[in-house]
């Protein structure tokens, strides 16, 4: 969920303004340990659609959601995985909400023991610690670090737990804008988006990905792209109309 393409220059104010938020809130909790050395550098537009009724075969299609999931990744100690991460330790991530009111689910979870991935439990298990927020139209999001990070926490001293947040299907398509402190920044060719590789990872790409081209090549090329990209317009022109209209 990060974004290689350099920060349109549309939303660098937007961007200042939360830099010094991120500042604000490091200032007024110190114990936070947030990282304010380095600026928000990236920006990406998640999409949520709404479940849809697909005719053949008969049924609802789920929409677009994202899945409990952290944004910076840590081992069941609580150590920072850098291979696993794109976004720079202990920063913090800022969305700003467009659309319909959102409601974003956070769940307590912690790993399995050794015990527990012998008997093949292999996911994190959730706590029974459930929060769900709302934004509305224009609201800002802050994701602080500290809460990804398993440790002992005061609802659950009996093992190291973090937060996972996630987000359902809405009713309406509903978008923003997610700032984040990104340390993998490619070069890339700005009327794609695609990086801008070496002949050698080229050539090493595409031996990696020839499935993932074909299969991309059969999408772009399939009845289901276009009619996708019809719900997609149809429902960003009705979003717009409704609430971007007092923005732009």
């Amino acid at each position: 969920m990060n974004s290689f393409l350099p920060m349109p220059s549309s939303f660098k104010p937007i961007k200042k303004a939360l830099d010094k938020e991120c500042r604000t809130y490091a200032k007024n909790n110190p114990k936070s340990n947030i990282n304010t050395k380095c600026e928000l550098n990236t920006a990406v537009l998640p999409v949520y659609l709404p479940p849809r009724q697909v005719k053949d075969p008969p049924k609802q299609a789920q929409g677009q959601c994202f899945r409990p999931h952290c944004d910076q990744v840590h081992d069941s100690e609580g150590n920072f995985d850098g291979d696993k991460n794109c976004q720079l330790e202990n920063t913090i991530v800022c969305s700003l909400a467009f659309g319909p009111t959102r409601t974003m689910k956070f769940d307590l979870v912690r790993y399995p023991t050794k015990a527990e991935r012998k008997r093949g439990i292999d996911k994190p298990i959730n706590m029974g610690y459930t929060n769900e927020l709302e934004f509305p139209n224009g609201a800002m999001m802050m994701l602080i670090p500290e809460d990804e990070v398993p440790k002992v926490r005061e609802v659950c001293k009996e093992y190291k737990t973090f937060w996972r947040h996630s987000v359902d299907a809405q009713k309406e398509m509903t978008t923003g804008i997610v700032f984040r402190v990104s340390c993998h920044i490619k070069e890339v060719y700005t009327s794609t988006g695609m990086l801008a590789l070496s002949p050698e990872e080229l050539a090493e790409d595409r031996r990696k990905s020839k499935k993932n081209y074909e299969v991309r090549d059969e999408y772009m090329n399939s009845p289901r792209k276009e009619m996708m990209d019809k719900v997609i317009m149809k429902a960003w022109e009705k979003l717009k109309e409704k609430y971007l209209a007092k923005y732009v």
